[in-house]
């Protein structure tokens, strides 16, 4: 065997080349066959040997023993994590019970403060009454304090007329072109001015989202005049998205009612309420 093996392990080598099947298997087999069953250690048993030790690194590691989450969390040499006796102290438990209760007597005089707060400034509130002529008016509005402007400005809507805003602007044409005007106060009326103007604005915007579409277009329907009663939801700016869908169902129960008069009296309330179409 020592002699019929070639030296290189690469090259295979034929036996029983006479048989219609080859086998083929390369020098490392065969060394390692012969170098085992014959019981000496010639070449090719030690070209087994040094293959089996160039394949070593090739063989599946050995299974290391599973760490499981219990043990990975169980390490806790400084004691961090271990759950601590609850105190049992009495002093402790008491401290913690008035701590507590120190807090909610806090919150409770918070609340008492905003409460008295409140029905103080309902009282001052109460106790205004606002003139209804314009000049008087406008000296009623510079005497009150920067934060119940707007609120006065909702209750005195009605009072707010253009002759309001007319005898405001001469107050504030003749203070700015005064011979020596007063900084100060033009620019205390220019913001009254400013101010009233958004309170209103904000008013209407509530009473347009108060009124419902459902309010609005049973308005409108029972009015005598519905062309006159759209006119003046329109001014209130009530037709929008939500009336035309409202009104789009009312048309398509009304057709499956076959009620078609119904349908041709709100069928032209929807093209004419479409003019006037509001975001």
């Amino acid at each position: 065997w020592q002699h019929a093996l070639p030296m290189s392990t690469k090259s295979p080598v034929h036996l029983n080349s006479k048989s219609p099947k080859r086998f083929k298997y390369s020098a490392a087999m065969i060394g390692a066959v012969a170098g085992v069953s014959l019981g000496h250690r010639g070449p090719a048993a030690e070209i087994s040997t040094r293959l089996s030790l160039s394949f070593a690194h090739l063989r599946p590691p050995k299974r290391c023993s599973r760490v499981t989450p219990q043990a990975m969390t169980s390490w806790d040499p400084e004691g961090l994590f271990a759950k601590k006796p609850a105190a049992s102290n009495l002093l402790a438990r008491n401290m913690t019970k008035r701590k507590y209760g120190l807090e909610d007597a806090a919150e409770l005089e918070v609340k008492e403060l905003k409460a008295r707060e409140q029905k103080e400034l309902q009282r001052r509130r109460d106790a205004r009454t606002p003139p209804e002529d314009p000049q008087q008016l406008v000296t009623f509005f510079l005497d009150l304090p920067g934060e119940e402007i707007a609120w006065e400005a909702a209750r005195c809507a009605p009072l707010l007329t253009p002759a309001f805003f007319l005898q405001l602007d001469r107050i504030i044409g003749a203070e700015r072109f005064a011979a020596k005007p007063d900084a100060t106060r033009l620019k205390q009326l220019e913001q009254l001015r400013d101010d009233i103007t958004k309170a209103l604005e904000g008013v209407k915007t509530k009473l347009a989202e108060t009124v419902t579409p459902a309010e609005s277009l049973k308005g409108v329907l029972q009015a005598r005049d519905k062309k006159a009663a759209l006119l003046e939801l329109a001014g209130k700016n009530g037709i929008n998205a939500a009336f035309i869908q409202l009104l789009d169902e009312n048309i398509a129960t009304a057709g499956a009612a076959q009620q078609q008069k119904a349908v041709e009296v709100m069928t032209k309330l929807r093209a004419e309420a479409s003019r006037y179409l509001t975001a």
